[in-house]
């Protein structure tokens, strides 16, 4: 949790997302552009391989993928809403998503 003197809760929350989302995730996982589609792809795979989508649907996208993402740390919020780790993940889907659909504009 980051603390700067005169920072608000909410600020610091933005900011350890940030910190997060530019450091140590992307050098784990790579940008969020290509570790969110091939978890696209992987989840799409299964969901063909037990009924749930046809090979030709669309399928879901890695804007999908962070969608998702945040409704897993909401429903872990469910059984502890003060945890902090998890609003801190909900900030940084978000902002991984947001850089996936602004990049892919300015690549269009």
């Amino acid at each position: 949790m980051t603390d700067a003197p005169g920072e608000s809760p909410e600020a610091a929350l933005v900011a350890d997302a940030i910190r997060i989302v530019q450091g140590p995730r992307q050098k784990a996982y790579g940008p969020p552009e290509r570790n969110f589609e091939r978890i696209a792809r992987l989840w799409n795979a299964h969901l063909v391989n037990i009924g749930l989508l046809s090979e030709t649907a669309r399928g879901l996208t890695p804007v999908d993928v962070a969608a998702l993402m945040r409704l897993v740390k909401e429903a872990r919020l469910a059984e502890t809403p003060d945890h902090y780790d998890s609003h801190v993940d909900i900030v940084g889907y978000a902002l991984c998503a947001w850089g996936v659909i602004t990049r892919a504009k300015e690549n269009t």
